[in-house]
């Protein structure tokens, strides 16, 4: 009666560990990946919702902006502008802008000082993404638009009259 393993069993069992790991690791890794991109463009959609929420309920910007949104995965410059940060990577670059009386309060969004990473670069090329950078504001007729030439991309307006559709 056998004991133990033989040498050849073992070596038989080590390499089905190493054919099943090549094949599962790779595919761990981009669902985590895909989870990362996926909490970085909720991450967005909240900042946008809690800041426009917010706008209208006190109409204005609070001093302080933090006190505006829920969001915490967000390396702030000053008080008008960040960036949020996915997976430690800073990708998404916003600037929170007052009415100044020609132009509606709004938010413009760019891409972080990190688009090239990896991580970023898929987020970047997301749907919501590429919505938001054509997206401008059309101050004559205060609401979002995408004809207006007068208007920069990737703004989106905040506040009364406002709409975001993704």
């Amino acid at each position: 009666m056998k004991k133990a393993f033989t040498m050849v069993e073992m070596v038989f069992v080590i390499a089905i560990i190493a054919i099943l790991s090549a094949v599962f690791v790779p595919k761990l890794l981009a669902t985590r990946d895909d989870a990362q991109i996926v909490k970085g463009i909720k991450n967005l959609n909240m900042f946008i919702s809690d800041i426009g929420i917010y706008y209208t309920a006190k109409n204005g910007f609070a001093e302080n902006p933090r006190d505006m949104t829920s969001v915490k995965d967000i390396d702030w410059f000053d008080d008008e502008s960040g960036e949020i940060l996915v997976a430690g990577k800073k990708c998404i670059s916003f600037f929170i802008i007052p009415n100044d009386g020609v132009k509606p309060a709004h938010l413009r969004i760019e891409d972080g000082s990190q688009k090239s990473e990896k991580i970023c670069r898929q987020i970047l090329l997301s749907d919501t993404m590429k919505n938001i950078k054509t997206m401008r504001i059309s101050y004559n007729q205060t609401h979002n638009s995408r004809d207006d030439k007068n208007a920069n991309y990737g703004e989106i307006m905040i506040g009364e009259g406002s709409t975001v559709r993704w």
